[in-house]
């Protein structure tokens, strides 16, 4: 294993059951992750990565894990040096298995050192159940399901497109050299009375000669079933599967992590014993097979945890994604306007009697449309211009001392919601997930769909204090983009076909990433307002004969108009009375959100400097104000020669 110390892996045993509060609640103050996330990786059947990053940073949770004896592992996974030899066949002996590589023999002999890795290379058999564990881990759901005994989980990785990959291990424990076995690439006919007409079934009788050489043979199958990041591997159907260089690529870092974990166990067994070993000859992690398979209707929708602490209240689901495509997402913005030009340039060149002409002649020789331009590019500059001069006006604020008003704060973003991100699967308050498929006749890449987490509220957080962000209106500037091929999409969200002219690119804005956020502060009531709660004890008192009986002064069971003015203004007083009396409460909170103002700006961006957002400002005004300078002049002398001013 490698001793660099910049990628590190945490890694722990994840447990069926709930996390102890206590051991989420001191793992939390570590500050790699919150509080949700973490109860979504350490609840399982599975070896899970907690986190990842400087080892000295993830050596507090790794102390806090020891102190609650939760077994677990902190290392540099040793990067795999090769991907095992494809066999085209094999020789089977009396105390050996040759197999036929392209350029050499490898022979397994009986009391080798040697793991085993069995995976649905497909995907398909933990697709569903998956999509369930996730749901219901994202958002801290209680419960589990009854783990699928290893043979049974063997029996239906065959069903599928399975593949074994064999490791020998070396004296240090790394792997020395391997091989890889596909259904079908062997003379089946050398497995004697066991040899089946179906190659799936073959590779498992292959599987179970090599469990009679060694034995007992560590057998990994755990591919999938679990939060590892490293090795995760996208839904291919058919035979396909096995030309995936994604899900082989992915097979091999697994079979290389867990010679590495099986190495750590091996120098460890004598300080780390716990009652419940990490990996057992075959992976529990899915919930009943009948169960995931006829959960053809995808996964239940979130329901909001009902594992609940003081310390750490459930994260309530998300409002539903927003989603837009087809013509939908050319009606909206900058390619509205575009349209609106196209459409409107289309008609006048058509109501022309010149047609094409006309455009070239008129429209470009009297300068109109290099005046056009020249408009937009000012609008725009100027704008950029103003915001910039806001930005450097506006004094930073600490949040515990923010005024109403236009203001300008920093800090971390902290989730009110439990947004994921859907190809990343971490904590986040925004994502923006866009979809290209290459076409037309440049074969450019074109925008298909948009799905993203909407407008949801979420916090930022300094060292003096926590204040809400509404997301509503505001200009938003991501850093984080993540982008990938078809078929590496998430299988929480959904997957796209597989399919080699589409890509996906996703837009974050992850839980703990250091914000600037300028934007209009006010105070949000929460319930009914005062109106409001007046007018529901005026109708209370309607109806209850005894109270407003008091109010009768003449006696003659009629309330009038100046009885009907006492009893309102003796609601008011007693809710007056209520309000300045009330200690400790609130019915508002401190919100930044957009300004009433249009020319006021509402920006949240990803920087770590107000300097870096104004540079980058600077950028884009001088090219702007430039060209509509250039455009300016471009079209005023087109102008005069038109109309033969000099």
């Amino acid at each position: 294993m490698s001793n660099s110390n910049g990628n590190a892996r945490l890694f722990v045993e994840a447990s069926p059951d709930d996390a102890p509060p206590e051991l989420i609640h001191d793992l939390a103050t570590c500050g790699q992750l919150d509080a949700y996330s973490l109860r979504q990786r350490l609840k399982g059947h599975q070896l899970a990565m907690l986190a990842k990053g400087p080892e000295h940073r993830l050596q507090t949770m790794a102390d806090r894990l020891r102190q609650h004896n939760r077994q677990h592992w902190l290392f540099t996974p040793t990067p795999a040096a090769f991907a095992p030899e494809t066999i085209n066949g094999l020789e089977l002996r009396a105390e050996q298995i040759i197999f036929q590589c392209r350029e050499k023999k490898i022979v397994l002999e009986a009391g080798q050192p040697v793991i085993a890795i069995l995976a649905d290379l497909s995907g398909q058999l933990v697709e569903k159940g998956l999509k369930r564990l996730l749901v219901r881990n994202v958002y801290g759901h209680s419960g589990h399901g009854t783990p699928l005994p290893a043979e049974e989980l063997e029996e239906e990785i065959f069903r599928y497109s399975p593949i074994l990959d064999l490791y020998w291990l070396d004296e240090t424990g790394q792997p020395d050299h391997g091989v890889r076995i596909l259904p079908g690439r062997f003379d089946h006919r050398q497995l004697g009375d066991a040899a089946s007409l179906s190659r799936n079934r073959n590779l498992q009788n292959l599987l179970q000669l090599i469990r009679e050489k060694v034995s007992p043979l560590p057998l990994y199958s755990g591919l999938g079933l679990s939060f590892l990041p490293d090795c995760a591997i996208s839904p291919v159907a058919g035979d396909e599967a096995y030309h995936s260089k994604h899900n082989l690529a992915a097979l091999t870092a697994y079979g290389w992590l867990m010679a590495d974990i099986l190495q750590l166990r091996h120098k460890n067994q004598d300080s780390d014993r716990l009652a419940t070993p990490l990996l057992g000859p075959a992976v529990e992690g899915l919930e009943s097979l009948t169960e995931i398979l006829s959960n053809a209707e995808g996964p239940h929708p979130p329901q909001p945890s009902q594992a609940t602490t003081p310390s750490m209240p459930p994260l309530p689901p998300p409002p539903a994604a927003e989603s837009q495509s087809g013509i939908g997402l050319h009606l909206k913005g900058g390619r509205l306007f575009m349209l609106a030009a196209a459409i409107g340039l289309s008609i006048a060149t058509n109501l022309s009697h010149n047609g094409p002409q006309w455009f070239l002649h008129d429209a470009v020789g009297s300068g109109l449309v290099q005046g056009l331009a020249a408009t937009l590019c000012f609008i725009a500059g100027f704008y950029h211009l103003s915001l910039k001069r806001h930005i450097q006006n506006t004094p930073t604020s600490r949040i515990r001392s923010v005024a109403m008003g236009l203001v300008e704060i920093h800090g971390r973003a902290k989730r009110l919601y439990a947004v994921v991100s859907p190809v990343t699967h971490l904590p986040c308050v925004y994502y923006c997930l866009k979809r290209y498929r290459r076409g037309g006749k440049d074969n450019q890449w074109q925008l298909i769909s948009v799905a993203s987490s909407g407008h949801v509220p979420f916090a930022l957080e300094d060292d003096t204090g926590t204040i809400q962000i509404d997301p509503t209106g505001a200009t938003l500037k991501v850093k984080s983009v993540n982008e990938g091929k078809s078929g590496e999409g998430s299988l929480l969200f959904g997957n796209m076909d597989n399919n080699p002219n589409e890509k996906w690119v996703e837009e974050v804005l992850y839980e703990g990433a250091y914000l600037y956020v300028m934007g209009f502060a006010h105070r949000r009531q929460h319930g009914p307002n005062r109106s409001e709660q007046l007018r529901d004890r005026l109708s209370q008192l309607k109806s209850d004969p005894q109270r407003i009986r008091k109010y009768d002064r003449n006696g003659d069971g009629q309330i009038d108009a100046s009885e009907w003015d006492e009893a309102r203004r003796d609601m008011e007083q007693q809710l007056l009375h209520e309000t300045l009396t009330r200690k400790g409460k609130t019915d508002e909170t401190l919100v930044i959100g957009k300004p009433p103002r249009k020319r006021l700006p509402y920006l949240i961006a990803e920087t770590a400097s107000e300097a870096h957002l104004t540079f980058n400002y600077n950028l884009i005004i001088v090219p702007l104000l430039t060209g509509g300078l250039g455009l300016a002049i471009w079209a005023i002398i087109r102008a005069a020669r038109f109309f033969h001013l000099f």
